[in-house]
């Protein structure tokens, strides 16, 4: 009698499990907004990072709408866009909560589901990825999740995983490191920080003062707790082994940081895509192109997408996707 009520238990949790998975199709909660612009052959899919939304992409949108016909998605809860709620361990008060992280990225996942679910809405299947920072990594987990959606990959300063430490800390610690040490330096900081390292952020990855106060009021637009939520799951993030399974064209442009000690983490950017033969990793000086390339170098930027999606033979003659 005790083994047909375990076997029952065991049916039970595995349809739970069956019912969960199905679940993941849709996200929990949508995309923040939506920006449609273009007529061009090629459809792109643009994606921002935690601190950004689609507006950073605007004046790209403007220069290249001959070209492409572009969706740039606002992230959930950014811009005061609907949120995911905030789990109970966000703020933890105690030696044992800070040791005991919460599992997964569930904001980071649910993003996914978003775009996965407008891309399918939008009959988008097959276009062109390309995203910034957080935006970027997500851009690679469509890519692996989500073969049939993404034909080309473009990942700026999207890493599958963030060097922690020069690379030191593994995958096993990373969880513990970002929902720990990363969340409790992040929490201590005052509001008037806060927002004097965004302003000194803006001004230090764009070329003019006026860039510089765009970046600076994008930033200031999302509440800081959403942005902080994404930048913890960033941390824990670790698709490293995801990245056997890329099989679409991949260009991962990061910007590289000259001094002799960044070298091993320069080095480790490399290496993250293990046997991804199709990605190309570019690493231009950060002096440079700085953190934002888009926006600090537009002209510059626009080329080298242009150049290497012209390499990848998406020509004028490519019909448009989606609508």
């Amino acid at each position: 009698m005790r083994i047909r009520f375990l076997t029952m238990l065991l049916i039970i949790a595995v349809a739970a499990v069956g019912y969960s998975s199905e679940a993941r199709a849709e996200a929990k909660v949508p995309l923040g907004n939506v920006e449609v612009r273009g007529e061009g052959p090629v459809t792109m899919v643009l994606l921002s990072g935690a601190t950004l939304d689609w507006r950073m992409w605007d004046s790209f949108m403007d220069r290249n709408k001959e070209r492409y016909t572009m969706y740039a998605l606002t992230l959930p809860g950014l811009a005061g866009s609907e949120a995911m709620p905030m789990p109970r361990l966000w703020r933890p008060k105690n030696t044992m909560e800070r040791q005991t992280p919460p599992r997964g990225t569930p904001w980071i996942d649910n993003a996914v589901d978003a775009v996965v679910d407008l891309m399918h809405e939008r009959g988008l299947e097959g276009a062109v990825v390309m995203g910034h920072d957080l935006g970027g990594v997500i851009a690679l987990r469509l890519a692996t999740e989500h073969e049939e959606l993404v034909s080309v990959v473009i990942s700026i300063e999207g890493s599958p995983a963030v060097p922690l430490h020069q690379g030191s800390i593994d995958k096993k610690h990373r969880a513990m490191y970002a929902y720990s040490t990363g969340c409790t330096n992040l929490h201590s900081m005052t509001d008037e920080r806060w927002f004097e390292t965004m302003g000194n952020w803006s001004r230090n990855n764009t070329s003019t003062e006026e860039d510089a106060e765009f970046i600076k009021s994008i930033g200031a637009s999302s509440d800081r707790e959403v942005v902080m939520r994404y930048m913890v799951e960033q941390t824990a993030t670790d698709i490293t082994e995801q990245m056997d399974d890329l099989k679409q064209p991949t260009l991962a442009i990061y910007s590289s940081l000259s001094e002799a000690r960044m070298q091993v983490i320069n080095d480790k950017k490399r290496k993250l895509f293990g046997s991804a033969w199709h990605a190309e990793v570019r690493m231009p000086p950060y002096e440079e192109i700085g953190f934002l390339y888009p926006i600090k170098l537009p002209e510059r930027f626009d080329a080298e997408i242009g150049e290497y999606l012209d390499a990848q033979g998406l020509t004028d003659e490519e019909p448009k996707k989606g609508h």
